[in-house]
């Protein structure tokens, strides 16, 4: 399934610029032991600037995985 959302660009250090994003997120198994929650995996799709550049390519891991962090910390799995 595919989400979609609003984030700040990890790339602009004002917070000014957003990114539409669309993301797959999913639970996966536990590296802990029976019971634990498991970890979300997300799968960034498309990052998209308000002028309609795709910048997915273009982001550095750094840049990515603060990205993903915002996803992350504002997704919300249906249950």
């Amino acid at each position: 399934m595919a989400y979609r959302l609003r984030v700040a660009d990890p790339r602009d250090i004002t917070g000014d610029h957003m990114l539409d994003v669309e993301y797959g997120a999913y639970i996966g198994p536990s590296d802990m032991a029976v019971g634990w929650p498991g970890t979300v995996t997300i799968d960034i799709y498309s990052a998209v600037t308000k002028r309609g550049a795709c910048v997915v390519e273009k982001l550095t891991q750094p840049e990515l995985n603060k990205l993903e962090a915002s996803i992350d910390a504002r997704h919300e799995f249906d249950d």
